[in-house]
């Protein structure tokens, strides 16, 4: 027989923040709204941008890192655990007018790309008037790209 939930949830927490203060409500909502809307606005600047205005202009590798990410592994139904770590990388291109773009690397790219390495990237402007850089438009190396020595 299952418990109905008011049982189940019956016992509190003495840790667990109290949603009843106002103050607390309001900086909750805030967070909330914030990571909404931004999600909104970057999401209709992308799916709005005009590709028959685009520009290519200089990038250069500002930074190039890689994040840690979990590997898991399924045990039985919903049952996973962790199967150690994984490495990906990403590298920061600084556009030639300032912005900081990062993407994350595939591949033999992932080798061939060194922090200085120069690049065109195809550049278009977005519905809502961000720039929006798009993923398959990093055109070849420049030239000066030469590491093997």
């Amino acid at each position: 027989m299952a418990a109905a939930p008011g049982v189940v949830f019956a016992n509190k927490d003495k840790l667990v923040l109290n949603f009843r203060l106002s103050a607390l409500r309001i900086v909750a909502w805030i967070g909330v709204l914030t990571v909404v809307i931004d999600g909104a606005f970057y999401g209709l600047n992308y799916l709005g941008a005009d590709k028959s205005r685009s520009e290519v202009i200089e990038a250069a590798v500002e930074k190039k890192y890689y994040k840690e990410r979990q590997r898991t592994k399924r045990i039985s139904r919903r049952v996973y655990t962790s199967n150690g770590t994984y490495h990906v990388p990403y590298a920061d291109l600084r556009l030639s007018d300032g912005h900081l773009a990062t993407f994350q690397l595939h591949g033999k790219e992932a080798l061939d790309t060194h922090k200085g390495d120069r690049f065109r990237v195809t550049v278009a402007p977005g519905a809502l008037g961000a720039k929006v850089v798009f993923r398959g438009s990093i055109v070849n190396r420049t030239k000066q790209n030469n590491h093997k020595k």
